[in-house]
């Protein structure tokens, strides 16, 4: 074998509140023994062990291949058969109409990666066996939140009615913030946003006021029903 290629996230990283290259420090795992962990440990860490394990992972990559390891670390992946009701929330509160809760004042970066452009991408990677640590997020140039729903709502053909709140509003309604709000990385995505929502529109997660429906997913590790939030991004 030439080449080993791990899949990771950019949720290895130690700080989470500024950029972060390749070269930034990653999280450690404090615990007894990370192969001991289960889907049930996970879940009931709340997600927090979650970084340290992918750490993990990549230190124990590098040391099965010495010398032949590319490490991948995405950020917020969308696109099709995307279940996790982070990025697809929008599409489908935007198409219900009507007055909409939106974060901040709509200049916030955000960043995400289109599947299709993330197993694109790694393919290459595969083709020219370009090895080491890299991190996978876009879009490739700068995206707003107002950006971003603005295409969003251009996909689904939407005119909502947007009302920005402040970040301490949000916190005091015990709103947390979603994983397409980390912004730093630099993009590598090319799929325009709204051609990423109506391609995933079949698999938003099902309500009556969904545009469509999909079948439940089979359960992954560490997954879990993602409650609707109004303001998850």
């Amino acid at each position: 074998m030439g080449q080993y290629i791990f899949i990771s996230t950019i949720s290895v990283y130690a700080a989470s509140d500024q950029p972060a290259d390749e070269r930034a420090a990653v999280l450690s795992y404090a615990g007894k023994d990370a192969m001991a962990e289960t889907a049930e440990t996970l879940r009931a860490s709340g997600g927090s062990l979650y970084g340290p394990l992918k750490a993990v992972c990549e230190q124990e990559a590098a040391l099965q291949f010495p010398g032949m390891t590319t490490v991948i670390r995405p950020g917020l992946i969308v696109g099709p058969d995307d279940e996790t009701d982070r990025f697809t929330y929008w599409p489908v509160r935007l198409a219900r109409g009507g007055e909409v809760l939106a974060p901040g004042d709509g200049s916030d970066p955000v960043q995400f990666i289109d599947a299709r452009d993330l197993a694109e991408w790694t393919i290459r990677v595969a083709e020219a066996r370009v090895l080491g640590v890299f991190n996978a997020i876009g879009p490739a140039q700068p995206l707003t939140m107002r950006a971003m729903l603005s295409e969003i709502a251009a996909g689904i053909q939407a005119e909502p009615r947007l009302t920005w709140v402040s970040a301490d509003f949000l916190k005091a309604q015990k709103v947390s913030p979603g994983a397409t709000c980390r912004s730093g990385f630099r993009g590598k995505a090319t799929t325009p946003v709204s051609t990423g929502v109506t391609s995933a529109a079949p698999w938003v997660p099902g309500s009556s006021s969904a545009p469509c429906r999909r079948p439940q997913p089979t359960p992954l590790l560490g997954s879990k029903p993602c409650p609707r939030t109004a303001m998850r991004s």
